[in-house]
């Protein structure tokens, strides 16, 4: 199966979509076994799980990006790693809450702060990583930069906890954003408005 196939082969597609799978192509593969060599990969992938990648790999060649790609005046690489990232990946996945002691760009400092953590998100444009959480007195979400992060303690929770969590935070948080969408729409009707009688108000001058 080639990828074209993949992407408009409907049946396929919704098989997949049933069994929560997701099925490589062999170009897919080879782009995978490429990625697994960047000095970066150990830091995303467990040991065993980096091991197991490589051996299923281990038929597919590599994507022959330096016979493709002619670098020219290449910048410094940074390294994406952050000592954090992988015990709050590891807690994610676990599904347990995550005790924080983090400090603000003012360096004012706040402790014992217990939340749900759900996502890892790196932004390009500031170039960090972001640990995305549930506060579960202000039922809200909130994205904390891991430079801002001093310490992270893993707190046991069951999957029904965790979950529960999640849904009243999300609950919480779709209102608001319902909210924050209805006075934005009020606001562009009353600029509308305005907009308007100005429009007539010039027609009559």
């Amino acid at each position: 199966m080639n990828l074209f196939e993949k992407i408009h082969n409907y049946q396929i597609l919704s098989r997949l979509e049933k069994s929560n799978t997701y099925l490589l192509t062999s170009l897919e593969k080879s782009w995978l076994k490429t990625m697994l060599n960047h000095p970066d990969a150990p830091y995303f992938f467990s040991q065993d799980t980096l091991e197991k990648l490589r051996v299923y790999l281990d038929p597919y060649e590599k994507l022959p990006l330096d016979e493709l790609f002619l670098e020219k005046a290449k910048s410094k690489e940074e390294n994406r790693h952050h000592p954090f990232l992988s015990p709050l990946r590891e807690i994610i996945l676990k599904k347990n809450f995550v005790r924080l002691t983090t400090r603000t760009r003012t360096d004012r400092i706040f402790r014992e702060q217990i939340g749900a953590p759900y996502k890892l998100e790196y932004s390009l444009t500031k170039k960090q990583w972001y640990l995305l959480w549930l506060h579960p007195k202000r039922k809200s979400v909130i994205s904390t930069p891991l430079r801002l992060i001093q310490l992270a303690e893993e707190v046991e929770s069951s999957d029904e906890e965790y979950d529960l969590m999640i849904q009243l935070c999300y609950t919480e948080w779709n209102r608001e954003n319902k909210q924050q969408t209805f006075s934005f729409l009020q606001n562009i009707i009353k600029s509308s408005h305005a907009f308007s009688t100005l429009s007539l108000a010039l027609r009559e001058i």
